[in-house]
């Protein structure tokens, strides 16, 4: 058992040895050119395989695991043509088992995509036409699935007290939804020198989320993550929040200027839901089983304050 995170970071627990094994096993037997250890219990293995480099993922936790076969799903269904939605480097499922998840990505050259540049790596022309979900459905959807380990008293309740204010306000509304990347930004996006866009990790594909929600995390996310990083002190009140609400509703009519959701409550209440979801997500990974084993005390430190000011963003849009 893995019991020590800077260990396992610093490939002391699980060493290249053990790496190489698990290859072998798996009839892997390319030239190893870097192995680097990250959060989760994730491996990166960069590989050169007929004057080609890859890059292969070992996951050894069962968190981890799963997202990596969460993984595939969200390759195997962007890849078929109808749902092109992203452009996506070759990728192949290796092995799962209990013990761990094993892929493969072709390796891609390139720079990481500009904050600025969204509409390049997603495809905006899809159907006007979307399926719907109650709202009220679709949060007992995402409370199944992020709620059921928070053992923490304080802020199980927290979290019970929002969802009942956001449904009391929210709950008769019917909401667009869709196929979503799930983690999508800038940062898990490769432009090539031959002007190739690539997005990848897919680890947080949903088939049904509600429609706006890469949006919102491509322009949201990096906001909120260089707030928390840099220790930026930003009163949240209503005025600022109605200017980025402005801003984020004229970005998204320039980039989905064939879209039906021309509505502006209904663009808040997706706004307020993709919140939701991100707040019920943190609080859902800071209290995994054995979590200071699978992230730095930092990290960990960074995720609640991460759902604390999502909390405060949730309690002022939904006043």
């Amino acid at each position: 058992m893995i019991d020590n995170y800077n260990k396992f970071i610093n490939g002391e627990v699980f060493t290249k040895k053990d790496v190489q094994k698990i290859l072998l096993e798996n009839k892997i037997d390319e030239q190893i050119i870097d192995i680097k250890f990250y959060q989760f219990k994730k491996i990166y293995i960069k590989t050169l395989e007929n004057n080609k480099y890859y890059l292969l993922k070992l996951c050894l936790n069962e968190y981890s695991i799963a997202l990596a076969n969460n993984e595939e799903s969200g390759y195997l269904y962007f890849s078929k043509t109808y749902n092109s939605r992203f452009n996506l480097p070759t990728y192949k499922k290796i092995n799962t088992n209990i013990n761990y998840s094993l892929s493969k990505v072709e390796f891609i050259k390139g720079n990481r995509g500009n904050y600025f540049e969204f509409d390049q790596f997603y495809n905006t022309e899809f159907s006007k036409k979307f399926k719907t979900i109650r709202l009220e459905d679709y949060v007992n959807l995402i409370k199944k699935k992020f709620c059921k380990n928070i053992n923490n008293q304080k802020r199980s309740i927290k979290l019970t007290k929002i969802i009942d204010i956001f449904l009391s306000k929210y709950q008769s509304n019917l909401i667009p939804i869709g196929p979503s990347h799930g983690d999508f930004t800038n940062f898990n996006t490769l432009k090539t020198s031959d002007k190739k866009r690539y997005v990848f990790d897919l680890e947080f594909f949903q088939e049904v989320r509600p429609f706006l929600y890469d949006y919102f995390h491509w322009h949201i996310g990096p906001l909120l993550y260089n707030i928390m990083k840099y220790g930026i002190t930003i009163k949240l009140n209503n005025n600022i929040l109605y200017i980025l609400i402005k801003i984020f509703n004229f970005k998204f009519k320039n980039y989905f200027n064939k879209s039906t959701i021309k509505n502006k409550k209904l663009f808040e209440l997706l706004l307020a839901i993709y919140l939701l979801e991100r707040y019920m997500f943190f609080e859902f990974q800071i209290h995994l089983n054995n979590i200071d084993e699978l992230i730095s005390q930092k990290e960990k430190t960074f995720n609640k304050n991460n759902a604390d000011l999502i909390l405060s963003l949730i309690t002022k849009l939904i006043k």
